[in-house]
């Protein structure tokens, strides 16, 4: 064989073992977290809003600011990019630092819906029929030169995170405002945004344009998640805020009845539960579920109902901690699992929250190091679950993943929680029928619905084999029919949409 050919020979399956290595690292960047469990690679550029940007890194900025025209201001804008699908107007805003959109960020979005300068509220050289204050949660549009006031629910809003960012994603519905006005009726958009309208930033800038023309290019839906456990051996676990005891109130016990029904948990996680006693807990359970023994754990609003006995705290080897209920869960094959069911302080207690979420990180730390208070078998999966309130800070979601702890003068010093040394992870997930990924919404509130509930864990010893947040109202007739459910139970058992998820121990 020559050189040559001998070259060939080796260059050639070279080249397809690369190539072989970047589809997968480009398919395994794709199949990571939330949606994209269910995308291929072609689906890479799809919009979800899940507070990720990976997928708009496949978009230009449709404007960009210069850097310090906000005449003094604190927040400065930098990029804007506006896109859409069949359903939903999508707008990234980038700034040049960390705020609160829903809480006091004092920006707001002018949208000019009919393309017309002369229709609506004259704002910066644009005609805006739809005008939203996203930092008070509350807006108004034009109608037959009429202003009527504008609520989230109305236009389908939401905005993505829920936590502090420099970088927000805005969603609006393509959908049709009372009277069957048509949200957007021109193929075509301006688009304004302003911080502090009467002295702050605004884009785009005097006698600049920013437009948009709607794509009718159509986005296939996500495939539909089925609710059955697809491994048998995985453990279900759930994660459900009740609200104000509601598991067990008259009006809406069928309701929480028909979903878990339908999911067949095996530990389930319960949030809001202040009044109601174990014992009746318990009860009610083994009615619903006669054929499987059942273990219940109550501490404080925070209920844990195990098919697999809880071992722990009763003998007070695990201590009592703020807004939190660890336990200790005896699994098959003397194998062990500790949950730490949360219900964090709400809304805008943010120092309250952090010494809970340091508090927890803790306990942790604790437990990963031998000879502290907490001594468990090392590899011991563990779970963080629960309504944990995260509408703050954003540092939050960092000590809860990688345990920089903020107070270390009295929760001790930063480390690293998983098992091994790398940071735990959170489980982002979407619902069983669309794209959305907020587990809790409430159109009586001015807060669009949210990211408020979650699961986070050590991968290092844990793999998660299906996952999915469940809204019964989005379920077809068929699906409805053949999981025994109602297209309402979602909504009259709770304001929170039940977190489902399959674990299995490596």
């Amino acid at each position: 064989m020559s050189d040559d050919k001998k070259a060939t020979s080796i260059i050639y399956p070279v080249i397809l073992i690369i190539i072989t290595l970047i589809l997968a690292g480009t398919v395994y960047l794709f199949v990571s977290g939330s949606e994209r469990d269910q995308k291929t690679s072609g689906e890479s550029d799809i919009i979800i809003l899940d507070g990720h940007f990976e997928e708009w890194q496949f978009r230009s900025p449709v404007y960009s600011d210069k850097s310090g025209d906000n005449l003094g201001d604190t927040i400065d804008f930098t990029s804007i990019y506006i896109d859409n699908d069949q359903d939903y107007l999508y707008i990234r805003m980038e700034l040049n630092k960390e705020t609160n959109l829903q809480n006091g960020s004092n920006l707001v979005l002018y949208i000019d819906a009919d393309n017309d300068l002369t229709t609506g509220e004259e704002f910066n050289g644009l005609g805006a029929d739809l005008v939203y204050d996203l930092g008070n949660r509350r807006g108004h549009f034009y109608h037959h030169g009429m202003r009527k006031p504008l609520t989230h629910d109305l236009i389908g809003l939401i905005t993505m995170p829920t936590v502090t960012s420099d970088t927000f994603e805005i969603g609006i519905a393509r959908t049709n405002l009372p009277g069957d006005t048509p949200v957007f009726p021109s193929s075509e958009i301006r688009v304004a945004l302003a911080h502090n309208v009467d002295g702050g930033d605004q884009v785009p800038d005097s006698g600049e344009n920013v437009s948009h023309t709607f794509s009718e290019e159509t986005v296939s839906p996500p495939d539909s998640i089925s609710l059955d456990k697809h491994d048998p051996s995985a453990i279900r676990i759930v994660s459900w805020n009740v609200l104000k005891d509601g598991f067990l109130k008259e009006d809406r016990m069928e309701h929480f009845y028909n979903v878990l029904q339908a999911v067949k948990p095996d530990i389930i996680n319960l949030q809001e539960m202040y009044v109601t006693q174990a014992p009746d807990i318990q009860a009610q359970i083994e009615a619903w579920f006669p054929e499987l023994e059942w273990y219940v754990h109550k501490m404080g609003d925070l209920v844990t109902i195990s098919r697999y006995p809880i071992v722990e705290p009763k003998d007070g080897r695990l201590p009592v901690i703020s807004s939190a209920s660890p336990v200790l869960i005896q699994l098959p094959d003397e194998k062990q699992l500790l949950i730490i069911n949360t219900h964090y302080r709400c809304c805008d207690q943010d120092d309250i929250r952090q010494r809970e979420i340091d508090e927890t990180m803790a306990l942790i730390r604790d437990i990963r190091t031998p000879g502290d208070r907490v001594d468990l078998l090392p590899d011991t999966p563990i779970i963080i679950l629960g309504d944990m309130n995260l509408v703050g800070y954003a540092q939050q979601v960092k000590s809860l993943l990688t345990g920089d702890i903020v107070n270390e003068g009295r929760y001790g010093e930063d480390f690293d929680p998983d098992w091994d040394d790398s940071s735990l992870t959170d489980l982002l997930t979407r619902h069983t029928e669309t794209r959305h990924v907020y587990t809790w919404r409430d159109e009586e509130t001015s807060f669009t619905p949210g990211r408020l509930d979650y699961i986070i864990y050590t991968d290092s010893v844990l793999n998660v084999r299906k996952h999915y947040i469940l809204d019964t109202a989005e379920l077809s007739a068929e699906k409805l029919a053949k999981y025994g459910l109602e297209a309402e139970d979602s909504f009259l058992a709770t304001d929170h949409l039940i977190f489902v998820v399959d674990f299995i121990l490596k």
